[in-house]
């Protein structure tokens, strides 16, 4: 649900609220729900607690009051004067408007308690279901290979925000692209060159081996607290001269997507330079001057 209502938007996008949402995963979530709803328990009960203290104390003067007011307490005047707004009646009205705040606090913490779980599930399948439509759309298109959303986190000389995107491996078979799509009217999109990339080995931490001879390195961080360490992707490429290192945090489909990206890009590059198509199941990009109608 989150996503889709600020994917359109690039000012709400960027905001952290949304990048810490949905770079969560969904146990994480769940976490995070049940420890809302745990401290909105307490604050209820401690809610109800100064409800009724306060209660108490003004029905005991209340009572006082009225105790002062009779004929056993005259002597006792000016406490008879002072409590005498509670024998007229404005002690339980004062009592009334006080309850009617603290229950309204209490229903307030009942309603945010009861709403969170049903409103964290359609969040998730929302969020399932708008992602599945979106990267199925985008390729079906022939000079599309594969898409997914990841989160961008910097690196992009024309993208100086963090935020999620999609990320598209499209283009010809002699000038493959990485793209991150931005949804919105526009459609706005940043490319990143894939043959291109720096003839350098790559850097890995852990166990995950980069291929020595591309631009490709991937890092471990641990942001999750049930997914344990997850990849970060980056790519370095060569931009006027420069040398530009784009990252981006976990996929969609979590570490497995990540790999699969890296060992598709080995073969894209592999297939550019030779004209072969690798073994297995393949979606090749189409050559240039092609005649594409779903491009």
């Amino acid at each position: 649900m989150l996503w889709l209502i600020t994917m359109w938007s690039h000012r709400l996008s960027i905001t952290r609220f949304v990048k810490w949402w949905l770079r969560m995963s969904f146990l994480d979530k769940l976490l995070f729900i049940i420890l809302v709803n745990i401290l909105l328990f307490i604050i209820s009960m401690f809610t109800v607690w100064v409800w009724s203290v306060v209660s108490f104390i003004i029905l005991f003067f209340s009572s006082l009051a009225r105790a002062a007011s009779t004929s056993a307490f005259e002597s006792l005047s000016g406490f008879s004067n002072f409590f005498s707004g509670f024998t007229s009646g404005s002690g339980y009205g004062f009592f009334i408007f006080v309850s009617i705040i603290f229950g309204s606090i209490l229903l307030f913490y009942l309603f945010l308690g009861i709403n969170s779980l049903p409103a964290f599930l359609t969040d998730t399948i929302v969020d399932i279901i708008v992602t599945r439509i979106h990267t199925k759309r985008l390729a079906i298109k022939d000079s599309v290979a594969l898409t997914t959303r990841t989160e961008y986190i910097g690196g992009h000389p024309k993208l100086p925000h963090g935020r999620f995107v999609y990320l598209l491996i499209e283009g010809t078979k002699q000038d493959p692209l990485i793209s991150l799509y931005l949804p919105g009217r526009d459609g706005v999109k940043f490319s990143i060159p894939v043959i291109d990339m720096i003839k350098t080995e790559g850097k890995e931490t852990d166990k995950y081996e980069a291929s020595a001879g591309l631009g490709i390195f991937l890092t471990t961080v641990s942001p999750s607290v049930w997914r344990g360490r997850r990849i970060h992707f980056n790519i370095d490429y060569i931009n006027k001269g420069r040398k530009q290192t784009v990252e981006f945090g976990p996929f969609l489909r979590g570490n497995e997507e990540i790999l699969s990206w890296k060992n598709f890009l080995v073969c894209m590059q592999a297939e550019a330079n030779t004209g072969e198509a690798p073994y297995g199941p393949w979606k090749s990009l189409p050559s240039e001057g092609q005649n594409n109608e779903n491009s």
